[in-house]
């Protein structure tokens, strides 16, 4: 029988696909606008994706002038707590327009795959990005 998942091959779930169509097409945004923000950064207090020195994110964290929604688990091995600190202190210190959330999960929890995932904390994380877009694009 021949394969029909029309997902097969991609990087993210049939679920996350589905949700980024529904956003690009309710809110009129470019997938190149929207795949950032269902991508995880682990490296925004660290720098480990190598950069040109002071053009990382954490360092231009003062030129974003949109506002952003942060999620951390709280058992990720890539986000310490004192990564997560450095963090917060910077972009309050840059007054960025930003919300925190720390949750009780692993490292890619929201990946619908393997023993991290967390279905129910995945839906509630999906819904607080559609009302973040509701209410930030609708302003």
């Amino acid at each position: 029988m021949k394969n029909t998942n029309i997902y097969a091959g991609y990087r993210y779930s049939p679920q996350i696909i589905s949700h980024a169509v529904w956003l690009y097409h309710r809110f009129t945004l470019s997938f190149r606008d929207i795949e950032p923000s269902l991508e995880i950064r682990v490296d925004i207090h660290s720098n480990t994706l190598p950069c040109k020195d002071g053009n990382d994110s954490l360092t231009r964290s003062g030129d974003i002038r949109c506002p952003m929604v942060l999620v951390f688990g709280k058992q990720d091995p890539h986000v310490t707590a004192e990564g997560r600190v450095l963090i917060h202190q910077t972009l309050s210190q840059n007054d960025c327009d930003f919300s925190w959330h720390e949750v009780t999960a692993q490292h890619a929890f929201m990946r619908d795959e393997g023993d991290r995932y967390d279905a129910a904390l995945a839906l509630q994380m999906y819904k607080m990005a559609t009302d973040f877009f509701q209410n930030t694009l609708r302003a």
